[in-house]
């Protein structure tokens, strides 16, 4: 019978499991009574450093062309914005080395492309010949350009809306998009309450002059200018390869791309609930335990509208969800602000020439003294129900294999 009813708990959990909305719900069911008291948005943009891709520079051993490409590659780099990749140098000089290469590699210098280390993808997303023309499209673009340019100035959430190709679908999400933003902006308000570290209610003024803002891009599939950026946000969930209707993904911080609506998720309550949870406290300070995956951007994230607001001192972490919805607080009227939208046509060490470096975690734990004795117990109770999520994966995982053998 125990058996049986983990099974059953465990199929419950998957199936819930395959929409982003139950992964945030999940979350949020471990969220802390005791929030720090700064908009996830902004608490994002300050404190969440984005995760590196992988660049691999394959070259050919004595091939002037190649010492040129690696040259440029590493001037470029460092001329520009800051740009949240790390670059490896493979120089192929032996006949089996060569033999082995060239299965994937017709010529060089070749450059493959890879996903931060805490994906589960393990494939390089671009690869290609390692010219000006190639390696420009995958570190810049236009609509990140743009997507950069909206985080600094402060909005609060900037949707990327990935066209599908049929008019009517995408007419229909754009509108519903629109409808749900320019309502958000109407309605939504940072919070003037916050909670001391004991839970009582005190006021926050800090943020009062930050504007609520949230905005839209358009991207065309057949874009040739975007067709990383594409690749990058179909890799937000594992399915949505097999999607082809129009997507939404709301990014924040320093271009975290949390999840996707698809097809009718992009509704009204969808877009505005991520709205409000992206404008409430911020309850979780570690950024690997939140959803997402950061996008390649070539972005100086020190110079921000109005400057730097979150304070520096060390907090203690207590709790897993960065979105907590203060209804009755962000529900307050607040001056409206138009819906902009845009319709729109570096660290050199990995541990493997397919994987990404994995990047060091900041992770900041308040010092003893610093912590109540109260969110002790609550970190006890977290763990224990972590410890039983985990039971719940394992009889999945099991069940999974059971089902192979027979």
């Amino acid at each position: 019978m125990i058996v049986f009813f983990f099974q059953h708990l465990a199929d419950r959990l998957a199936a819930m499991m395959q929409r982003p909305k139950w992964l945030i719900f999940i979350l949020a069911c471990f969220s802390s009574a005791q929030a720090c008291n700064v908009p996830v948005f902004r608490y994002a943009l300050e404190k969440w450093p984005a995760d590196s891709y992988t660049l691999v520079l394959y070259q050919k051993a004595g091939a002037e062309s190649s010492a040129t490409a690696e040259q440029w590659l590493r001037e470029h780099l460092s001329a520009g914005p800051p740009i949240n990749v790390h670059v490896q140098s493979v120089v192929v000089d032996s006949v089996a080395e060569a033999t082995d290469a060239s299965e994937r590699i017709p010529d060089y210098p070749w450059l493959e492309v890879y996903f931060p280390h805490r994906t589960a993808e393990s494939r390089p997303i671009w690869s290609g010949l390692a010219t000006t023309e190639n390696v420009h499209r995958v570190l810049h673009s236009p609509l990140r350009s743009l997507l950069i340019e909206k985080l600094v100035q402060g909005d609060a959430l900037v949707w990327l809306l990935l066209l599908s190709g049929n008019d009517s679908l995408d007419s229909q999400a754009r509108d519903r998009l629109q409808s749900a933003l320019e309502r958000a902006q109407r309605e939504l308000s940072i919070p003037e309450t916050g909670v001391d570290s004991h839970g009582n209610p005190i006021p926050v003024t800090e943020f009062k002059r930050l504007p609520v803002r949230f905005s839209f891009l358009e991207i065309h599939r057949r874009n040739a200018d975007e067709s990383f950026l594409q690749r990058c946000l179909l890799q937000v969930e594992p399915d949505l390869s097999f999607f082809d209707g129009p997507m939404a993904f709301p990014v924040l911080g320093q271009g975290r791309a949390l999840y996707a609506l698809v097809g009718p998720g992009i509704n009204e309550n969808n877009v505005f609930e991520a709205c409000r949870s992206a404008i409430g406290w911020c309850s979780c300070e570690v950024k690997e335990l939140n959803p997402g995956l950061d996008l390649l951007l070539a972005a100086d994230w020190s110079h921000l509208s109005l400057g730097r607001l979150v304070n520096d001192a060390p907090s203690p972490i207590v709790g897993l969800s960065a979105f907590v919805s203060d209804s009755a607080e962000t529900a307050a009227a607040s001056t409206p602000l138009p819906v902009e939208s845009a319709p729109t046509e570096q660290s050199e060490e990995v541990v493997s020439l397919l994987r990404s470096v994995p990047a060091s975690v900041d992770q900041t734990l308040a010092s003893p003294s610093s912590v109540p004795a109260s969110p002790l117990y609550r970190n006890m109770t977290i763990l224990a129900i972590a410890a039983f999520i985990l039971v719940l994966v394992a009889s999945l995982v099991l069940r999974k294999r059971k089902r192979g053998r027979s």
